[in-house]
């Protein structure tokens, strides 16, 4: 979900479809934290998806399982191993723990550089359910250490929600992060039912003046002007 969202319809290629094969709970929280976060090195859209036909899977068993590719193509593997595991020199397609998210965008534009883009499809981008711009967050308890090890200056952006209400706009004024990355952070707190929300405080309404009663200095100028004196209180 997130914070900002418009409605567009454009045409563009289909996105690229990912399946985790059997992956422990931690990988796959972590994997689709990394999809959150926007990278230059992406040329196309990737999603996670539950059934094939997929472009690429990740697995962690010793045998990679049989899984549908893209139409007539077999979907790329990518396995993921222990630190100190070996690998062959060379296979790019293998993430080691803890998972990192350079490494994960650095595999996902090998296999964009390897293979074509799907075809091209005319579709319509749902707007997404957006947050007002006035409301402000703050956090119920601080995440996992997973979580925020799982997004860049995770911590950074944490801190500062912590003891105080912060909008989108504060929170990265104050903490010098990009403002598309606080709403993709702000996001997953939302997701993890780790955020309290508030609305912004209203702007003071401003002074009316009640039209029963005269506008004093008004009628002392215009009795200034025609020479009229004050009346005596």
């Amino acid at each position: 979900m997130a914070l900002m969202g418009q409605a567009a319809s454009f045409s563009s290629a289909l996105p690229r479809r990912i399946l985790l094969a059997g992956l422990p709970e931690s990988d796959t929280r972590r994997l689709q934290v990394f999809l959150l976060v926007d990278s230059d090195r992406l040329r196309q859209e990737w999603r996670i998806v539950t059934e094939g036909p997929v472009d690429v899977y990740f697995y962690a068993a010793d045998d990679p399982p049989t899984v549908p590719g893209w139409l007539e193509r077999a979907p790329h593997q990518v396995r993921i191993v222990e630190a100190a595991a070996h690998v062959e020199a060379g296979d790019l397609l293998v993430l080691r723990r803890p998972l990192q998210y350079d490494d994960f965008v650095e595999v996902l534009a090998a296999i964009e550089r390897q293979t074509p883009a799907p075809p091209p499809a005319l579709r319509t981008r749902a707007p997404a359910a957006a947050a007002p711009l006035a409301v402000r967050f703050r956090l119920r308890r601080w995440p996992g250490t997973n979580l925020l090890d799982a997004i860049p200056q995770g911590l950074r952006m944490a801190s500062f929600i912590t003891v105080r209400y912060l909008s989108v706009d504060e929170l990265a004024s104050l903490s010098g992060v990009a403002l598309e990355r606080c709403r993709h952070f702000l996001d997953l707190m939302r997701d993890n039912d780790l955020l309290r929300a508030e609305p912004a405080a209203p702007p003071p309404p401003r002074a009316t003046r009640d039209p029963a009663r005269p506008d004093r200095a008004l009628l002392t100028r215009l009795r200034a002007r025609l020479g009229i004196p004050e009346e005596s209180r």
